[in-house]
């Protein structure tokens, strides 16, 4: 399967791209890891979904790689030009699209998500954001 430091060396490495190019690379490469078979949703949100009451220091680190990938994209939109007091809010706008496709995928195994998942982040209104 596609490794958590895999996914995460992906964003990392394209965080310093425009938003669009960012977010064309990043879908584009889960694309093809699922094509592949090394592709079967985020672990982080898997996991963490299940420890969330169990255990506390599992699920704050959990909570950790999930605010480190909203970092992530909050770097492409800066780079993009977003307005500084607009990056958040985007930013977690963005995550909530990027996870739920991927849960919709692991539930479903439909691939279009990833294709839903694109239409979707690239839409998001990057200036006007209210």
């Amino acid at each position: 399967h596609l490794s958590l430091r895999r996914q995460r060396q992906m964003c990392i490495r394209d965080r310093n791209n425009t938003w669009d190019v960012f977010i064309n690379k990043l879908v584009s490469d889960l694309k093809n890891s699922t094509s592949l078979g090394k592709f079967f949703g985020c672990p982080i949100v898997i996991l963490g979904l299940e420890i969330a009451f169990i255990e506390e220091d599992l699920s704050n680190m959990y909570a950790y790689s999930l605010k480190e990938l909203i970092g992530i994209f909050k770097n492409s939109l800066k780079f993009s030009g977003v307005p500084e007091d607009k990056l958040d809010s985007i930013a977690r706008k963005a995550f909530a699209i990027y996870e739920g496709h991927i849960v919709y995928y692991r539930i479903t195994k439909d691939e279009s998500a990833f294709d839903f998942m694109l239409k979707d982040l690239l839409e998001i209104e990057l200036y006007n954001n209210l």
